[in-house]
């Protein structure tokens, strides 16, 4: 498979230097970067399938690495010619140690990213869809017989449980097609993850998009990414103690009395939290749909480090892999190799453990840490993280009361 990111050669050529770059950008101007190219896409931003945000955080930017692993083919062929406005000069006197730096990772990461395509990594076996289906057939199966036929509690228990195994293995085909990895085809693969998660799972394909490619973009930033943006339950960093505002939601989250209490706990309330998740995700989709401007199908999902960090230095910076058997992959739908997965999110699910030497080599080569770690670890991990932010919540609150205290004397 040849890589989708072939230079464009244009017929004319405007010059942008640096500075009349910056200056555009200032005055309200949407311009990125593209393979030392300039694209101004003030007039496609609201039709973005992303989003706006995935976008505006890429503005004034080299977009080259997001781009490449984030769109499908046509998009690099054609899509892109027709928000071209110039080709990119750097003013070289302006260029800094740690900008050549976060160069010298994006070059790297490209050359990986030209091999993971030699390997035909990108490339799908859809025998594996094919066994998931078995595997999903058989769930569904046994939730009607044993809800239809049982006589006893412990078969509608059981009936239950498969339920939620059938749910949680379709989700991982939905986030393929989400990704365009299924088929590589944009429509597609659109049509099949509205039928996974609207038709069948109840949750906006369309919602899920928007809020994961900004999640992509900005990894674990506690303003931007709606992932970690979890209060009053989940604080996963203490500036949520400073009423963060939220670019993704638009709103300030606000650390009240609610915040206060309920963070103090987090770690012990984070895995019977979760299990009332989805019901947050049914009350999102449905306010997406309804409300979001320019929501591409909507009609069918209704009828059912700083900004000079490279992106694969801050995948790896944001992002850990869990270390298990392969034979354990279904269960985590391959999605236990995340860092691999940020690295290259359009790599068939599958394929991700193949990938995983290729990112070590690469790690090796820069000199960036790989976070691999076994299943257990990683979730003390993620509850130590926790912890730490919730007594620092308890510490805050025992402040607040003593203060409050030495007052009222």
């Amino acid at each position: 498979m040849v890589p989708p990111h072939a230079e464009t050669i244009t017929p004319q050529r405007n010059y942008i230097n640096q500075e009349d770059f910056e200056r555009r950008v200032q005055n309200g101007q949407i311009l990125i970067i593209y393979n030392n190219k300039v694209y101004k896409l003030n007039k496609w931003i609201k039709y973005h399938p992303g989003g706006e945000l995935a976008i505006r955080h890429m503005v004034g930017k080299d977009a080259t690495d997001e781009i490449n692993v984030f769109h499908p083919e046509y998009v690099f062929k054609k899509k892109i010619n027709t928000f071209y406005i110039g080709e990119y000069e750097e003013n070289t006197k302006l260029k800094e140690e740690k900008i050549s730096e976060q160069k010298l990772i994006s070059q790297t990461y490209r050359r990986y990213y030209l091999k993971l395509h030699e390997l035909g990594l990108y490339e799908c076996n859809y025998w594996n869809y094919f066994y998931e289906s078995i595997r999903y057939t058989f769930l569904i199966i046994s939730v009607w017989m044993l809800a239809i036929y049982g006589t006893q509690i412990w078969q509608y228990f059981l009936s239950a449980f498969c339920l939620g195994l059938f749910w949680h293995q379709l989700a991982f085909t939905a986030h393929d097609s989400g990704h365009s990895g299924i088929t590589h085809n944009l429509l597609v693969d659109n049509l099949i993850g509205i039928f996974i998660a609207d038709f069948m799972g109840g949750l906006s394909i369309g919602w899920w998009k928007r809020n994961h490619y900004v999640h992509h973009i900005v990894t674990n930033d506690p303003e931007h990414d709606p992932d970690i943006q979890h209060l009053p339950f989940f604080a996963v960093t203490t500036k949520f103690f400073n009423n963060l505002y939220s670019s993704f939601y638009r709103k300030t989250l606000y650390f009240d009395m609610a915040a206060r209490f309920f963070i103090k706990f987090q770690h012990y309330l984070y895995y019977p939290v979760l299990c009332f998740g989805r019901f947050n995700l049914y009350v999102l989709s449905v306010n997406f749909i309804l409300n979001e401007e320019n929501v591409a199908f909507r009609r069918l999902e209704i009828s059912d480090c700083g900004p000079l960090e490279s992106f694969p230095k801050k995948m790896l910076r944001t992002t850990m892999d869990v270390d298990c058997p392969w034979w354990m992959d279904w269960f985590h739908g391959g999605l236990q190799f995340q860092a691999v997965h940020h690295l290259f999110p359009r790599v068939p699910r599958h394929n991700l453990r193949n990938c995983q030497h290729l990112v070590s080599e690469f790690c090796k080569e820069v000199g960036l840490e790989y976070h691999l770690y076994g299943f257990i670890k990683g979730n003390g991990i993620v509850l130590g993280a926790l912890r730490d932010v919730a007594n620092q919540a308890e510490l805050l609150s025992n402040v607040v009361k003593s203060h409050n205290d030495k007052h009222l004397r």
